[in-house]
């Protein structure tokens, strides 16, 4: 059986918080990344997309925007 994964769902604030804040008001590097976050099959491997993610835009890890996108992502595989 295929598993069959949902898309990462975000409130209209929240996805103008997340490209704002976390990826420097850059919509379209926000949209990629989003679109790359929902074609993965895997928690482990979201971890590391997202870590890669962490590195380029210098993310803090006691951000609480951080924490809770994250969360929202790890939601999907649950």
């Amino acid at each position: 059986d295929s598993l069959i994964l949902r898309k990462i769902e975000l409130s209209i604030n929240n996805k103008f918080r997340i490209a704002n804040e976390l990826f420097n008001q850059n919509q379209a590097e926000f949209n990629a990344a989003f679109q790359q976050l929902n074609s993965i099959n895997s928690w482990a491997e979201a971890q590391r997309y997202l870590e890669s993610l962490k590195h380029v835009y210098k993310w803090k890890d006691e951000n609480p925007l951080v924490k809770n996108f994250y969360a929202l992502v790890q939601k999907r595989f649950s």
